[in-house]
């Protein structure tokens, strides 16, 4: 794969309080074979400052199939080592693959295979979970295999790996049958299994929670999360309304030997005085992250129902709640009203939500977005919308990311110890109107510096430098990089007459000097109305 420094813009920040190296964007492209494309789902910012991307190689050939991808970035960008993970003879790879980074500084790799039923080999009976540990160069050291028995009609699911201590961790997994539906399901199906993995890759504890009915959006939409202080476990659920079971989050409380203590669910409605009924665009777009106060905030995406006379409008909610799945905190962003179930406003398949300090939260998602990026025909643009939140939900800013050519689908955030983020997605080119193909789908890697999120009132306290004006001197073309939203800028001659005005619409403007006097300009960068910089420019 090659790098492509095509159709997007580079945003270059220069911040005093940062690293100059603090942002940058890379774009997978391949020449040679225009049949694949890229899928991140999730990002690792490693101890030493580097990230580990983990994602779905998808390939066109005869039919569509997906390869397991890992790459690794240095800190300012370069792509470092990439490695995929072909399925096994007589298996297919299941896309909910998990890579870790543990406190013994060890990537770990938990996927699962399951039994490739269109070739129906005949010593492949069984599905299998898959655990590596790799090294920096994505080579594996130790590998180990378990297997799972399967009827002919079941499969397996990754859900979660959360490290516990101790050099150990626990995985858990959703063994499912696929003829989902209102009737129960036999021999052990649609089961949430807990395994406790010690250092030798040895399970040393097991547990289980046995469903009574299947329920296809259950397996996409679950996360067990370890409670370290209060050394248990919480397994989350979202069900989407059907025949077969209950709607609504359910949380399962257990002990630290996986035995159940309490089980809670909430109807799927939203808070802030009346209450609203919603549905759940896909379950494969909710995110769970627990804080520092003993609560979890979920982000996802919904649609609301029909009732109160309200119309129904899709939006991207974030809520926080406590381990009896009471209400503290929500937030919509992005409403739209629902016209065409073609675009909904979504939030990233991968992680839509997260953060270094819980004081400060990073929420990504896409306001009316088309809802088959890999397999539809999009007509229209889209952005992604970063949001950053502060302890009580209220916003410090958003940062818009795109531009009017391009359909950009991000699939996961992470927030890095900068203070700023990184996403990671895929895009294709729209302007063309060419009919749609998955080779079109570009993988998109983009860090994003902490400036971009900061205020112009803390702009101007901490006196960052988030304005690019170059070359300077310069000739016949000024240029202002800037990462500010709602921006104009004016330049002025020595006798402080405006020569030159715009809005800002793009992360990069030119402004053509070729007609200007050699001399001295100023130039004013303003955002919300209010002055966020000014330099002097030299035109030769």
């Amino acid at each position: 794969m090659k790098k492509s420094t095509t159709l997007l813009i580079l945003l270059l920040t220069s911040i005093i309080a940062f690293s100059q190296n603090s942002s940058f964007e890379y774009i997978f492209s391949d020449s040679v074979n225009l049949h694949q494309s890229i899928l991140f789902e999730d990002i690792i910012e490693l101890s030493n400052g580097d990230y580990v991307l983990q994602g779905d190689l998808y390939v066109l050939d005869d039919a569509m199939y997906q390869r397991m991808l890992c790459c690794y970035f240095s800190k300012d960008g370069e792509l470092k080592a990439e490695k995929d993970f072909p399925d096994e003879e007589g298996y297919k790879y299941s896309p909910k693959s998990i890579l870790k980074e543990f406190k013994d500084g060890n990537l770990y790799l938990v996927r699962a295979l399951n039994v490739d039923n269109e070739k129906q080999l005949r010593d492949v009976h069984n599905s299998k979970i898959v655990i590596n540990r790799i090294d920096s160069d994505l080579n594996t050291t130790i590998l180990k295999e378990f297997y799972i028995p399967i009827d002919g009609t079941g499969a397996i699911d990754i859900t979660s790996v959360e490290e516990i201590g101790n050099d150990n961790f626990v995985i858990c997994f959703e063994k499912f049958c696929h003829n989902f539906g209102a009737h129960p399901c036999g021999q052990g199906n649609d089961t949430t299994f807990f395994w406790k993995i010690d250092s030798n890759l040895d399970i040393v504890k097991e547990g289980f929670i046995k469903h009574s009915k299947c329920n296809l959006d259950r397996n996409s939409g679950v996360c067990m999360i370890y409670d370290e202080n209060n050394d248990k476990y919480l397994y989350y659920t979202f069900f989407l309304p059907n025949t077969s079971y209950n709607s609504g989050l359910t949380i399962y409380n257990m002990d630290s030997d996986f035995n159940l203590i309490g089980q809670t669910t909430m109807p799927q409605t939203i808070g802030g005085g009346s209450i609203i009924p919603f549905i759940i665009n896909d379950t494969r777009n909710v995110s769970y992250k627990r804080t520092s106060r003993n609560t979890t905030v979920i982000g996802t995406s919904i649609t609301t129902m029909n009732a109160q006379n309200l119309e129904n409008f899709t939006s991207a909610l974030c809520i926080e709640v406590d381990d009896d799945l009471n209400l503290i905190d929500s937030i919509h962003k992005g409403a739209v009203l629902d016209t065409n179930s073609a675009y909904l406003t979504r939030t990233p398949w991968g992680r839509c939500i997260d953060w270094v300090n819980d004081n400060e939260i990073f929420f990504a998602y896409t306001p009316h977005a088309y809802s088959m990026p890999m397999t539809g025909n999009p007509r229209k643009t889209q952005k992604c919308i970063i949001t950053k939140l502060n302890r009580e939900f209220n916003t410090i800013k958003e940062f818009s990311y795109g531009n009017d050519s391009i359909f950009l689908w991000i699939n996961t955030i992470k927030a890095t110890r900068d203070g700023g983020c990184i996403i990671a997605g895929h895009f294709r080119d729209i302007s063309s109107g060419l009919p749609y193909n998955i080779g079109d789908m570009q993988g998109i890697v983009k860090k994003i510096p902490a400036a971009a999120f900061i205020s112009v009132e803390e702009i101007s306290e901490n006196s960052f430098n988030t304005v690019i004006a170059y070359p300077n001197p310069g000739n016949n073309v000024l240029n202002i990089k800037t990462s500010l939203q709602n921006a104009s800028v004016e330049v002025y001659n020595i006798l402080g007459k405006v020569v030159y005005k715009q809005d800002i619409t793009d992360i990069s403007t030119a402004i053509p000097t070729g007609s200007w006097n050699s001399g001295i300009y100023m130039w004013k960068v303003y955002s919300n109305g209010k002055e966020a910089e000014n330099g002097k420019w030299i035109k030769k």
